[in-house]
Order: C-alpha cells, then sequence, then structure tokens
C-alpha cells in the first residue's frame, strides 16, 4: 500500500509510506534474525539565502539497506525550520522528507533534525539545519485563505496581494500545488498544468484573484506560491479548501444565456430538488447581479417533499455590454454548511447601447452674454453600430448645438461629441431640453443656465487681518474696511465665523446686518483677539450678500497667543528681531530688539556680514546679508563639498551638497508635529553600509534670524542644520518659512528607530515636518539606481524672498536608454485638505490640479488638536517622470502653478534612474 501526503505550513512534511512485514530469513540450513539498516543522504542541510518572509523547500532522502522493516521517526522541527515524519521504509527502499526553511528576521540560523530508528547498529541519527535570512522587499497578503465547506456548486474568491518594496524589478513565477483543479486563478487558466510569470515592478503591487468553484466533494487544500528565489522557494500563501454537498439541488448545475441582445429579455427555467427522505423548507432565494431577476409560484419560505421539486423562473434583461458571471443560491433551514445550493449562470450580451453624459449640465450663473460653451458626449457602450439620427433642443432659445451632420454612425465603445452653447441675452435663468434620438433608443439631458449682473463686487482693505503676536489676556483690535466696487447697491445680508472657529477671534463692531453699501461706498467693521494660550489662531469670517453670483465673501484672520517679552534679557522673545542682553541703540540691536537698518537695501548696515541689494540666497549674500562660502573652492565644516562654483549637477550643488550618487536610497518622513516638537522616524529597508544620511526640517517662524530652528536632535545627540533657504510662512501669521539641513551619516547606522526633538523654540520657531534620506550600498550593484537630489524651501506662495510658483532644476540627469525609468520624488512641507496646481516635470504636468500635497502621506508623530484641525503638514510622494525625461543628459525642471488654494513649499527633489 502507498499514499502520498502534501505537507502544510503547520510543519507536516511529505513523504511515501509502504508497508510490509519482514521478521527473518531462511536462506542457508536454518533461520536467522534480519535487521533493517538506517542510510541517510547527508548530515548536513543548507537552505542558503532565503527573503525574510519566504519560504524554502527541499527534499532529504532517507532509505533502508537493510533486511527487515525500518520504523523512522523524526523530532518536531522549531521556526524558522519546518518538518517531522514518522515512517516505515520496506528493506532496499527510500522515502523523502521535506523539510523548510522560512526566515523571519536577516541572519544566519540553524538547528538539528534528530531521528530515531529501529535500526540496532544506529538508533539515533542527526542532521544539521542551516540556512540565512536575507531582506525581504516582497510580500504577500494574506499568509492563508480559508474555503473550507464550501458548497458543492457554489462559489468563493479571494484576494492575493504582492507589493515590491525594492527599486529593482521582482521577476518571479506562481506555482499552484493542489490535489484538484477546483482552485483556479484569474487570468491562469493553466496554473496547474505550469507556472506562470509574475513580474513586480519598483515600488508597484500586483493582486491576484483565487477562485474555489468545487463540483465534486472533497478536500482541495494546497499551496499556491510566489517562487523568487528559486525552485520551491518564495512567498508562500497556504489555502484550505473542502467542497460539501448541500441538503438541496439545483437541476442543472449551470445555465447558460448565451448571447442575448441589449434591452431584451429571456427565461430559463431551473427546479430546486429535495433528494433526501425528509423535508425540507427553501427560506430564501438570491441573484449575484442586478440584471437578473426570478420568479417563482409560491411565496417564500415554502416547504419541498421528499423527492420533491420546485420550479424557478430566471430572467436575464442586460442593459449595458457585459459578460454575464453570475450565481443563483438557494438557502434551505438545513443545518450547517449544508443549508445553500448554487448555480453558476453565464451569458454575454450584444447589441449598440446609448450612454449621453453628462446627465445634465449646468452652466453656471454668467454675467455675458458669451457664447459659453460645454460639452455633450453620446457614447455607445454597446457592442454593435448605433445610428444617431436626430438631436433637438427644446426650451429656452438661449442653448444652441453646434454644427452636427446627422445622421452618424457611432461604433461599439466609440463615442461622438456635440458643442452646447449657452448665450444669455436678458438676466434670469433658463433652462431646456436635448433629446438625442438614436437606433438604440432615446436620450435625454436637462440644460440649466442664469444671467446675473454683477452686484457685490466687494474688496476688503485690508484682504487679510493679520494680528500677528499679541500677548496672552491682552486684546488688540483692528478694523477691515469694506468697499463695493461694483456699479450696483449691494447688501451684505450676515455674517458669520466658519471653520476653524476661534472663541478668541471675535467681531465687535457695533454695526448690524443687513449692511447696505452702494456703489463705491463703504463699511468699516471691526474684529478682536484675545488669545489665551501660546500658539497659533486661524478663522474666517464670510460675509453674505444679496448677489446671486457670487453671494459669500471670505476675510481669513490670523493671530498668535506670545508670552510677554522682555527687550534685553537675552532671549529672542516673540516680537523681536534681535537680543543681544541690552537695550543699547547703534550696537547692532537696538534698544527695541529690532536689527538696525534692513537687509536688501545695498548698504552694510550694523549686524550685516554683506548687502547685495536684494533678498535672494545662494548669490554669495543670502537673505538675512550672510556672506555666502559655497562656491569658493574650499570646503568648510558645513560644506559636503566646494567644487569652486554654484552650478547643479555636476556633483556638488549650489549649496555644496552632494547632489549625484549610485547606489540604494530608502527616505522616511515624519509630520503631526506642529506644537508636539518631537517624535521618531522608523528607517527600514536599509541593508549594508551607509553612505549618507541627510536629515531636513521645515517650518514657520516669526524671526530674521538663520539660525533660530537650527539645532534640534536626532537620536538623542544634538545636530546642528544649515539654513536651506527662507521663503513665505505659507498663509500663516507668521513672517517666514525657513529649512535646514543636517548630516546625520555617523549617527545612522541602518534599521531602527531614530528619534527627534527640540524641534520647536517658543510660539515663533515652529515645525511641520521632517525627513530623512538614507543612501546606502547593499553589496549588489545590479539593483543601484542613479541618484540626483537638490534641496530648497521653495513655497508657491509669493514673498519678499522669492516669486509664486515653484521653480528648481535637477541635474543634468543621465538616462542610459528608453528602457530606463524615471521617478521624481518630492518632500513637501505644509500641505493640506485644499486644491494644489499642476506639478510638472520639464513642462509635462505629472499631477494636474487638485489634492497632490494633503499632507497625509507620512507617519504621524502625534494626533493631537493640532494635527486634527491643521493635519499632519507633511509629504513625501513620488511620481513617474519617464515620459519627460529624454534618453541622454538633460535637466528635470520641477515647476508647480501659481493656481492653488493650497500653501505648500517644495524642501528636497529627488530624481531616480533605474
Amino acid at each position: 500500500m502507498m499514499s502520498r501526503w502534501i505537507a502544510r505550513g503547520s510543519g507536516r512534511v511529505a513523504f511515501f509510506v509502504a508497508s510490509a512485514l519482514v521478521a527473518c530469513s531462511d536462506e542457508g540450513s536454518g533461520l536467522r534474525k534480519v535487521d533493517p539498516r538506517l542510510v541517510i543522504a547527508s548530515t548536513t542541510i543548507d537552505f542558503g539565502d532565503v527573503p525574510t518572509g519566504a519560504t524554502k523547500r527541499l527534499v532529504w532522502t532517507v532509505s533502508n539497506q537493510g533486511e527487515a522493516e525500518l520504523h523512522l521517526t523524526a523530532s518536531e522541527l522549531t521556526a524558522p525550520f519546518l518538518g517531522s515524519a514518522t515512517a516505515t521504509v520496506p528493506p532496499g527502499r527510500e522515502v523523502p522528507i521535506d523539510l523548510g526553511f522560512r526566515p523571519t528576521q536577516v541572519g544566519p540560523a540553524s538547528t538539528t533534525l534528530r531521528l530515531t530508528s529501529n535500526d540496532p547498529t544506529q538508533p539515533e541519527a542527526s542532521v544539521q539545519l542551516i540556512g540565512k535570512g536575507v531582506v525581504g522587499l516582497v510580500s504577500a497578503f494574506p499568509s492563508r485563505i480559508d474555503f473550507s465547506g464550501t458548497p458543492l456548486f457554489g462559489a468563493q474568491l479571494a484576494q492575493v496581494a504582492y507589493f515590491n518594496a525594492g527599486m529593482a524589478e521582482s521577476a518571479g513565477r506562481l506555482v499552484a500545488e493542489f490535489p484538484r483543479e477546483f482552485v483556479t486563478i484569474d487570468g491562469m487558466p493553466r496554473i496547474h498544468e505550469q507556472s506562470e510569470d509574475l513580474h513586480l515592478q519598483p515600488l508597484r503591487g500586483a493582486t491576484v484573484v483565487m477562485r474555489y468553484r468545487p463540483i465534486e466533494v472533497g478536500l482541495d487544500d494546497g499551496i499556491l506560491r510566489y517562487e523568487l528565489c528559486g525552485d520551491r522557494c518564495g512567498l508562500e500563501v497556504e489555502v484550505l479548501a473542502s467542497a460539501v454537498a448541500p441538503a438541496l439541488e439545483i437541476d442543472p448545475p449551470f445555465l447558460d444565456f448565451g448571447k442575448q441582445g441589449i434591452g431584451d429579455s429571456v427565461t430559463r427555467q431551473v427546479e430546486i430538488v429535495n433528494p433526501g427522505t425528509n423535508s425540507l423548507r427553501v427560506e430564501t432565494v438570491s441573484l449575484t447581479n442586478a440584471e437578473l431577476s426570478y420568479a417563482l409560484g409560491p411565496t417564500l419560505p415554502t416547504a419541498i417533499d421528499p423527492e420533491g421539486r420546485l420550479a424557478l423562473q430566471i430572467t436575464w434583461r442586460p442593459t449595458s455590454r457585459v459578460r454575464l458571471d453570475a450565481e443563483l443560491v438557494v438557502a434551505s433551514d438545513a443545518p450547517g454548511l449544508t443549508r445553500e445550493a448554487h448555480v453558476r449562470i453565464v451569458g454575454e450580451s450584444e447589441g449598440p447601447l446609448l450612454v449621453v453624459q453628462p446627465s445634465s449640465l449646468d452652466f453656471g450663473a454668467q454675467r455675458d452674454e458669451g457664447p459659453h460653451r460645454r460639452v455633450l458626449t453620446i457614447l455607445n457602450a454597446g457592442s454593435g453600430d448605433m445610428e444617431i439620427r436626430g438631436i433637438n433642443i427644446s426650451g429656452d432659445r438661449e442653448f444652441t448645438t453646434g454644427q452636427v451632420g446627422l445622421p452618424a454612425f457611432v461604433r461599439g465603445g466609440e463615442s461622438m461629441f456635440v458643442d452646447l452653447f449657452y448665450s444669455p441675452s436678458v438676466v434670469g435663468t433658463h433652462t431646456a431640453t436635448v433629446t438625442v434620438e438614436t437606433s438604440a433608443g432615446v436620450g435625454s439631458v436637462v440644460l440649466l443656465g442664469g444671467r446675473a449682473e454683477a452686484v457685490c463686487e466687494l474688496r476688503f482693505s485690508p484682504s487679510t487681518l493679520q494680528f500677528g503676536a499679541v500677548e496672552l489676556t491682552t486684546t488688540k483690535e483692528m478694523a477691515v474696511e469694506i468697499h463695493n466696487d461694483g456699479s450696483d447697491l449691494c447688501r451684505i445680508v450676515s455674517g458669520r465665523f466658519s471653520a476653524p472657529v476661534e472663541p478668541a477671534i471675535t467681531l465687535t463692531s457695533s454695526s448690524s446686518f443687513p449692511i447696505e453699501l452702494p456703489a463705491n461706498g463703504d463699511a468699516t467693521l471691526s474684529f478682536s483677539f484675545l488669545p489665551t494660550r501660546e500658539r497659533d489662531y486661524k478663522s474666517q469670517y464670510i460675509f453674505t450678500t444679496d448677489d446671486v453670483v457670487l453671494p459669500n465673501h471670505v476675510l481669513p484672520l490670523f493671530g498668535s497667543g506670545a508670552v510677554p517679552r522682555v527687550c534685553g534679557n537675552g532671549n529672542l522673545d516673540p516680537g523681536e528681531e534681535c537680543d543681544d542682553g541690552n537695550i543699547i541703540d547703534n550696537d547692532g540691536c537696538q534698544g527695541d530688539c529690532s536689527r538696525l537698518g534692513r537687509c536688501g537695501n545695498a548698504a552694510v548696515d550694523a549686524g550685516e556680514d554683506c548687502d547685495d541689494g536684494n533678498l535672494v540666497s545662494r548669490d554669495g549674500c543670502s537673505a538675512l546679508c550672510r556672506l555666502e562660502t559655497c562656491g569658493d573652492g574650499r570646503r568648510d565644516p558645513d560644506e559636503e563639498c566646494d567644487d569652486g562654483n554654484l552650478s547643479n549637477g555636476d556633483g556638488c550643488s549650489s549649496a555644496c551638497l552632494k547632489d549625484q550618487f549610485r547606489g540604494d536610497i530608502v527616505t522616511v518622513g515624519l509630520g503631526g508635529i506642529r506644537t508636539v516638537g518631537s517624535g521618531s522616524l522608523s528607517l527600514r529597508g536599509v541593508s549594508g553600509s551607509v553612505r549618507s544620511a541627510l536629515l531636513y526640517w521645515n517650518g514657520p517662524t516669526s524671526v530674521a534670524d538663520a539660525q533660530a530652528n537650527a539645532t534640534i536632535e536626532f537620536a538623542g545627540v544634538s545636530v546642528e542644520g544649515k539654513n536651506v533657504g527662507f521663503a513665505s510662512s505659507n498663509c500663516w501669521p507668521f513672517s517666514n518659512g525657513q529649512s535646514y539641513r543636517a548630516d546625520v551619516t555617523q549617527l545612522v547606522t541602518g534599521d531602527g528607530d531614530y528619534t527627534v526633538d527640540n524641534l520647536i523654540k517658543g510660539p515663533f520657531i515652529e515645525i511641520n515636518g521632517v525627513s530623512l534620506i538614507v543612501v546606502y550600498d547593499d553589496g549588489n550593484s545590479s539593483n543601484d539606481v542613479g541618484i540626483w537630489m537638490i534641496d530648497a524651501n521653495d513655497s508657491n506662495i509669493a514673498s519678499a524672498f522669492e516669486p509664486a510658483g515653484w521653480l528648481q532644476s535637477v541635474g543634468p540627469v543621465s538616462r542610459p536608454t528608453a528602457a530606463d525609468r524615471v521617478w521624481l520624488e518630492i518632500h513637501a512641507s505644509d500641505g493640506q485638505s485644499y486644491m494644489d496646481g499642476d506639478l510638472a516635470a520639464n513642462q509635462t504636468v505629472i499631477a494636474p490640479m487638485g489634492a497632490i500635497f494633503d499632507g497625509n502621506t507620512t507617519p504621524v508623530a502625534s494626533v493631537n488638536a493640532a494635527s486634527a484641525t491643521w493635519g499632519a503638514l507633511w509629504d513625501i510622494r513620488r511620481f513617474e517622470i519617464s515620459s519627460a525625461v529624454p534618453v541622454g543628459s538633460s535637466t528635470v525642471e520641477i515647476t508647480a502653478s501659481t493656481l492653488t488654494n493650497d500653501c505648500v513649499s517644495l524642501v528636497v527633489g529627488i530624481v531616480l534612474v533605474d
């Protein structure tokens, strides 16, 4: 007798068992005792290098070279090794034992497999198992799928998600090990006959859909393996599958509607059968597709006698072009998993299908006659040709169509576009209906529009109320002038504060609503600010008018609570530009703690190293009138390099930072630290030696000192960063925003959690987020990537430091061939849930206008009141820009449109070529 067992991940192993009985031999003149003899193939089994999370399986052979049966028992192995066995081996035969190695951590591992047998000369034997776990960058989820107890003819499905976290392609193959072919993979019909290739691009994933649809009762347990490290070595998904017979049967068990016309109805009959000896009750009937319906004579629930039948009518009316693959499920009152019976239903619809998009068109309120244009889409969503016979408009004459040649024919899957125009000649609301007549039916679209004269063209002066720094429990009042620039009377009906609502900011004006403003008229309202805590305050006040075009007008309000300042105490208190420990004038810091002179006036005032007449950094004299030594050919202590120029892309950037690498890279960021000032960066994926580790941080300040937030703590060690640049505060009630960079290569040794602290220096030196960029060498040059990077503090909001929008250049970047893919990684500060403008690389839009930088793409240090209100304020996003970068050597220009509602700074830009 011989049988085969299939191993699962639980530790059981595969082996063959053969039984025979041999006790003695009668050769020669008499009986003699015979013994088994244990022979093992090797005493050491080396699994080699296996990625963490993967499993490698090897077959190890044990043979019996004796003359009697060998009874063998192997010890149970512990993780990360798998396997155990108990077997009887006939004389002269051998058995294979399946052993496995599944490392969960990097490094060598070993154990001993001990064997006991009835071999009198060798009752015990041992085998040394060794292996080494290496970094695994590919993962599979889940690791186990349970299809147990699936009713016969029923179906269950599950998804397996694979993800490649590395920078090199993962080229592997899927292998299915199942006893029967009832477990299938979508798109891989021959998975039981041969392996199927599965390639995962860098930083990309793939999803595999697994289905279990048994047509015979039995067990179908097995393994789906993604082999990426050799034969029988890869990520394993254990599948538990079994089929049970339902108490009810459906005849036939498979229903094929064939090809049916879209919009037509067809009906087929099935019968619900009770094959048993007891009466059953049908409780529910359900269909998994909305285009299917059923008709049953009796009302549910209804009983079926033993061997009884119940007719059921199934109707399909396809409304779209589709391949039908659905199920009929009939549930009874039978106990357990046998209560449901399933029938698979298939079919295919054909013919034309009219879809008119959008279902309605609103031209909105217009201030002029136009014409104003919109586009109507006529889509044939079916499979046959569709004739468009007429396009008509009924309703107000302000709506017209563009020139259309009819009749027109639209093939399946194709569209025709029709221009619609709205030309309002009189004030009022207008409506009409467009009717599209085709061979596939009639469709209609409602048109809406309105003509309104501008009534309220309000202008606020100032456009934003900036209370600035106000001492705690002190009230500051500011007035805003509202001017009607229009030619008609404007009536302000009401006003209200809108989120975020701050009780510290109130309307104090005695004026009450409504407020009537004639053409060119003015009104003045007062607001007050009374801070009670040392933090930032942000709100907005909405004025609602009787203007039907733009009824709401928004006034932003900002302020900050500050502890009282004492000039001359040597501390830089909120509201002070400097504090040299005295109140003496003309010593670089005036007696009121203001700086003498102003940077950018082309005169070197006291306290300035230089003044070149501008507020531009990296031109020899910084935006703070400090001498910049980068580019003088001498490497200073805070410079990584200095090649004697201020050019980018030549190995040493305009900031004297190494801007070219070839190797491996991991980046990690941390947001949610506004008002917190500390957190932890979780660095994962670094293997081998660290070549460079750079730490960046950015936040708003109200001081002009370039070193205001330069000194922080990283990994428990005080580090000093170099100021990368000044920019706008990104719409916060601060004077500016500042970025810093620190070289922390000596502190980063590999994977781990690295703390950051001391990121806040009072209420006017705040923080948005931090990034850690690590370049390392894993010893494998085949997966290296080209790395070019720049750092900046480039806000999309105009300020005295720079114009609006982003404009940064990386490189020249080298792209050897068209097969090399190019990526752009952006580290951005202060993103919130507002609309961002187009993001482009070399004038090619890589992220269209929308929510690009929401401040939610990195881990969060703390979910506190600040992050809950404003968001986490830090993003790291990667975009493929291969289509925007030519083969050869070229510069990558990063731009961001000024059409934005989000105030965001570009801190780091990294171009990767692999």
